[in-house]
């Protein structure tokens, strides 16, 4: 209630409720402003706009035209420059091409929003944030962002001001997780301590605030991926056991193949074993049509990529091919930051099993 107009941005670690703050200031804006009339809903991650929908619908706000549009910020350009986009598959340049056109068309266009909400800033290019403020009515010029540096895998460094948000004196830092147990708060608070020495900044660290507590992660090495599977089964079967729908289960990767043995396909392997076991599942990150129907409510396991479940959390999450990360695809920092979101998407119990003992995960034991 307090943030009122301007340019606000709200920043915060994993947990603290970034998503649920726009979602409930969607709802605030369109009851209680008379001025706003239309709000934009932007986020950078296909998979979220279901959810962010599903969120403004249990509170009842309207969608569309005449209340909030909800859409990812590709599905945004396609809308500003009136062509079909592909959404994934296309190499840098293309996409590249399509923020470029975008953002000349939408200094010009004729759709303005009263209000416009903004999360995952912190994945957003400068060129994306510009697309966003040429679309906001000036006049009522209301706009938050939410961004957590932390999740920043994408390494964009910017001026607020040099890309028209005039944010100062206007930044709202949230500091209590709510999400998770103390000891998984604890294990990614040392692992972001463990990447500010290495990079020699200091990063936003979880505060001593914790309502739940459960088990430490389970950190396993094993011979092969046959005895993960036969590991991953038995601890689902106990979780079931336990009362938990499949849903509040997922299965995270970093990438399908390791490049030193392309044979395993992670998400086939876990999909096959799940099926063998008559446990329902969702690929999620499968193509474009599963991130964008996927529904985290559904009670089957989610199998994704970490990109895909950003924003999103699970009571137990299994975090598979940790050990096939390697710095030739990404520098040390995107690891880091990528490593972050994987292990903040659990809220409960966090399995990492693995083959090869890296140096990335002598780093995660050392963190227990």
């Amino acid at each position: 209630r307090k943030y009122d107009g301007g340019h606000r941005i709200i920043t915060g670690p994993s947990g603290t409720g970034k998503t649920l703050i726009l979602a409930h200031k969607a709802a605030f804006l369109k009851k209680y402003n008379p001025k706003i009339n239309n709000i934009l809903f932007v986020c950078f991650n296909i998979t979220l706009v279901q959810y962010i929908k599903r969120l403004l619908a249990a509170k009842s706000v309207p969608m569309g035209s005449n209340g909030v549009t909800v859409v990812h910020i590709y599905e945004l350009c396609s809308k500003i420059i009136n062509e079909d986009v592909n959404y994934e598959g296309e190499d840098a340049d293309y996409y590249d091409l399509i923020i470029q056109e975008a953002l000349v068309k939408a200094k010009e266009a004729d759709q303005k929003y009263d209000a416009i909400l903004v999360d995952e800033g912190q994945d957003m290019s400068d060129d994306m944030i510009r697309i966003i403020v040429n679309l906001l009515n000036k006049k009522i010029n209301n706009l938050t962002i939410a961004r957590d540096e932390n999740q920043n895998i994408y390494q964009h460094k910017r001026s607020w001001k040099d890309v028209g948000v005039q944010a100062r004196g206007r930044t709202h830092k949230l500091i209590h997780v709510y999400r998770s147990t103390k000891q998984l708060n604890n294990f990614a608070s040392t692992f972001l301590n463990e990447i500010s020495k290495e990079e020699d900044q200091q990063l936003d660290l979880f505060p001593d605030f914790d309502i739940l507590t459960g088990p430490k992660p389970e950190i396993k090495q094993f011979c092969n991926y046959q005895e993960i599977m036969i590991y991953l089964i038995a601890k689902l079967e106990l979780i079931r056991k336990k009362g938990f729908p499949l849903s509040e289960s997922a299965v995270i990767y970093p990438m399908k193949s390791p490049k030193q043995d392309p044979d395993i396909v992670i998400p086939k392997k876990v999909e096959k074993h799940l099926d063998d076991n008559g446990i329902l599942h969702n690929w999620a990150s499968k193509n474009y049509h599963s991130k964008k129907a996927y529904d985290i409510t559904t009670n089957s396991i989610t199998i994704s990529t970490i990109h895909s479940v950003k924003g999103f959390d699970y009571s137990n999450v299994f975090l598979l091919g940790m050990d096939f990360i390697e710095p030739g695809r990404w520098t040390e920092n995107q690891i880091n930051r990528l490593v972050y979101v994987a292990i903040t998407r659990a809220r409960h119990r966090l399995f990492i099993p693995y083959i090869i003992e890296t140096a990335l995960i002598k780093q995660l034991k050392d963190c227990l």
